[in-house]
């Protein structure tokens, strides 16, 4: 028998050790296969419990604004309407909240104008009457009420949601 055939009792350890890291791989690859392509959370339907995230009340929300208001470029009437929608989803939120979260809705009119360098070319907008839609959502009392306190504000739920679009007005941008 050629002597590469002959193995000692280290080469046989080794290749029993080499074949059970092969087989713990194969075991682990095939876990996390099966956790990364195989076991998805089931998104809720529409009639899942208003206070859980609910995918398909998303995407109607998106729907609605995408598909159901046309024209939602500035100046045109589809913005104002995706405005009032986007203002009483967020009042109807207020309504919905407990005792123990101020939501807070603004809606204020700002002018003005920005300068910007774009691939070394300057780009400039002014603009008048920009209504600003927003929304705070702050706790009041609760479980977290000594870091409120403490820090001036609730950081888990500190949301400032905005939407931008321009008031109906007869005036001109060209002053």
């Amino acid at each position: 028998m050629p002597a590469f055939f002959r193995f000692s009792s280290g080469d046989v350890s080794g290749f029993k050790c080499l074949v059970s890291l092969g087989i713990m791989y194969g075991i682990m690859s095939g876990l996390v296969y099966s956790v990364i392509h195989m076991k998805h959370v089931k998104p809720l339907e529409i009639d899942a419990p208003i206070d859980r995230f609910s995918e398909a009340r998303a995407i109607e929300h998106v729907w609605k604004l995408s598909k159901e208001i046309d024209g939602r470029q500035e100046g045109r009437p589809g913005l104002k309407e995706a405005a009032i929608y986007i203002k009483g989803q967020l009042e109807m939120m207020s309504e919905r909240a407990g005792s123990d979260i101020r939501i807070e809705i603004e809606e204020t009119l700002v002018s003005g104008s920005f300068n910007m360098m774009f691939l070394g070319h300057s780009i400039s907008l002014g603009y008048r009457n920009h209504t600003n839609i927003i929304m705070r959502a702050r706790t009041v009392r609760g479980d977290r009420q000594e870091q409120v306190d403490r820090e001036g504000y609730d950081p888990l739920l500190d949301v400032d949601s905005v939407l931008d679009r321009f008031s109906d007005t007869d005036e001109s941008f060209d002053d």
